[in-house]
């Protein structure tokens, strides 16, 4: 046997051999009745899946699987049995790992790795979570941010740093009213006399009791007249107790604004820079800082002035009352009874209607009404706030319209 030629051509190598000493030896793609068979079949072609077959020669060798493609290898002689061709080589998409698993796309790397034309921000499969913006305005830097009373609690940023918390508003403070409650009974005198017209035999009852109920006359006398003498007097144990004063507003701050910092996370967006959204609980708009006091950017219209710490020194004084201010104020009635469960009456006598009659044989008397005591609020010195909220550490924050 003798190899004369071997012809190259792309994937494809074939040889050419002439057998010597033989006869009726044709080549051919179905083998030969020689011992050592004919070369089997090619293997499928590159662009499908196909099977070669083998040559159909004695002992005849397999044809070689096809080269990318998803081939069979070729089935040996029908002899003896050649070996079957190999299997033609898997074509892979880029797009592919190893493994056959789509490749995702790396939304920060700076790079396709996906293999479809699209960068980070500019694909979609990072539109999401990721996407272009201008960049920031010279000398502020962009945040997130999320509005909240004063000492709320933190919540992580989209990256799962804590934000830093900054405080808005001061409030410099107002003090509580201030009040007086003055405790104890006003006195009021009754006087009653013999005769008609409060003119002779006078005798006189002090009461403090209102609706003490049913109780016999302190004022011994068979009939006559009587009249209340004064509108109330203050007794010397009344107390006068202050109500009121301290900050209406505890928190020294009206809110506070959390801030997260937005980095440049990935490419795709050219001049622009491709940012982080927002974690759900920060707002879905971009914002600007800048530290000190600042007017805002073109863009950023709404402002927040605001500090990274502060000292609070307000206080307010101390309510006080002035005892010698009470007063009693409004009527007293006391009523006069013939018998003790009080309920044959001999008249009522209040304190406006001056000197009254009344009939004979009086033994009880209820007081229905008695004057009470009062402190005028000139009396109460209101109280006085002190002291200041000084923010430190300014920072303004001003954010895109919503």
């Amino acid at each position: 046997m003798q190899r004369i030629a071997t012809v190259s051509h792309g994937w494809i190598i074939a040889s050419v051999w002439i057998f010597t000493n033989l006869t009726g030896c044709a080549l051919s793609d179905a083998g030969t009745t020689d011992p050592s068979g004919a070369s089997g079949g090619s293997g499928g072609d590159t662009s499908s899946s196909s099977t070669g077959s083998g040559g159909m020669g004695t002992g005849g060798v397999a044809g070689g699987g096809g080269i990318g493609g998803g081939g069979t290898g070729g089935i040996g002689g029908g002899e003896t049995g050649g070996t079957g061709g190999s299997g033609g080589g898997s074509s892979s998409s880029s797009s592919s790992s190893s493994s056959g698993m789509p490749t995702l796309e790396n939304c920060k790397d700076g790079m396709d790795n996906d293999d479809d034309a699209l960068v980070d921000c500019r694909d979609t499969d990072c539109g999401s979570i990721f996407s272009c913006t201008a960049p920031a305005p010279m000398g502020w830097t962009y945040v997130r941010v999320r509005q909240t009373a004063y000492n709320a609690a933190l919540a992580p940023c989209a990256n799962g740093q804590q934000p830093t918390r900054l405080f808005e508003g001061a409030d410099q403070g107002q003090c509580n009213q201030c009040s007086c409650l003055a405790s104890g009974a006003c006195e009021v005198a009754m006087t009653c006399y013999t005769g008609d017209a409060c003119a002779a035999g006078a005798v006189s009852a002090t009461y403090t009791t209102n609706n003490d109920g049913c109780s016999a006359d302190a004022i011994a006398m068979g009939g006559g007249s009587c009249q209340i003498t004064n509108t109330g007097t203050v007794p010397a144990n009344a107390k006068c107790s202050a109500n009121g004063g301290g900050l209406k507003n505890v928190n020294p701050f009206m809110g506070e604004v959390h801030t997260c910092p937005v980095a440049s996370a990935g490419a795709g967006c050219g001049a622009e820079a491709c940012v982080l959204a927002p974690s759900p609980m920060y707002e879905n708009r971009l914002c600007v800082s800048r530290s000190g006091p600042n007017a805002c950017p073109v863009g950023f219209p709404e402002q927040h002035l605001t500090f990274a710490s502060f000292s609070d020194t307000r206080a307010c004084s101390a309510c006080t009352c002035d005892k010698s201010a009470i007063t009693c104020v409004g009527d007293t009635t006391v009523t006069l009874w013939t018998n003790s469960n009080c309920t044959a009456s001999a008249g009522s006598i209040t304190t406006n209607n001056g000197c009254q009659n009344i009939g004979p044989g009086i033994t009880h008397r209820n007081v229905t009404k008695i004057a009470s005591m009062d402190v005028p609020d000139a009396s109460c010195p209101p109280s006085v706030q002190q002291g200041v909220v000084t923010g430190q550490g300014q920072t303004t924050v001003c954010c895109a319209a919503p």
